[in-house]
């Protein structure tokens, strides 16, 4: 699987992934790095049209199906069925990036009924104009997370929702 990174145009990239679902590691990307050195335009590379890679199921779209699987499986991993029995609010952000769909849906299957997403970083923006960069590791991601709530947890989610801080 190959997915988009998250970094600011400058840094981007993308990310390669093999069939066990973990990103290779270095020794098996260095092989493919290896064969990508050696193309000298990669502007001449022979494209095929999208109806062809599908019918040859070399590119496939991940849809609903496997949300609902998604969903299912993370919910079988709730440790405490009690910690949504609490009056805890969740503020929560995606870092503008795709987690704004099934993050908040995970949590309400929790049974958590109080969830605030911040508004500022829902949307997909590929700048990340909100933050200095795309980390939930770094404090500057909480900056816009903010409540007069008692008994709260704020949550962030790097851009492809891969990295979670709590």
């Amino acid at each position: 699987m190959i997915t988009a990174s998250h970094n600011p145009a400058k840094y981007n990239g993308y990310k390669v992934y093999g069939e066990e679902g973990a990103q290779l590691p270095p020794a098996t990307a260095d092989v493919i790095v290896t064969y990508m050195n050696k193309i000298e335009n990669e502007l001449l590379l022979e494209v095929k049209e999208e109806p062809e890679l599908l019918r040859q199921h070399l590119v496939s779209y991940i849809g609903k199906n496997l949300d609902q699987v998604y969903l299912d499986y993370v919910k079988g991993l709730q440790l405490n069925k009690d910690a949504a029995k609490t009056n805890l609010h969740i503020i929560y952000t995606p870092l503008h990036g795709t987690g704004q769909k099934l993050m908040p849906q995970a949590l309400q299957n929790y049974g958590f009924q109080h969830i605030t997403i911040v508004d500022e970083q829902k949307n997909p923006d590929p700048n990340f104009s909100t933050v200095s960069a795309p980390n939930p590791e770094e404090a500057q991601a909480f900056s816009w997370q903010f409540s007069t709530v008692d008994k709260q947890m704020q949550i962030c989610c790097s851009p492809q929702t891969q990295t979670l801080t709590a």
